[in-house]
């Protein structure tokens, strides 16, 4: 399968949305939870969203790529 330069561009094109898709700048919607040990110091800025929904998010993400 041969693929022209234009074909190329037009899935790069593609490939750099779908990642920009996943990419939040707004985090004030998010709200920051803190754990924290006497070891290390975790923050986390899931929100509200489910670990199905942050992982269906990842696989769009990943197939679009």
């Amino acid at each position: 399968m041969s693929i022209t330069a234009d074909d190329l561009v037009a899935r790069l094109q593609r490939i750099c949305v779908a990642i920009g898709q996943t990419v939040d700048r707004d985090m004030s919607e998010y709200r920051a939870l803190i754990h924290a040990n006497e070891a290390s110091v975790f923050i986390d800025f899931r929100g509200d969203m489910t670990v199905e929904e942050i992982e269906n998010f990842a696989w769009s993400a990943i197939h679009n790529v």
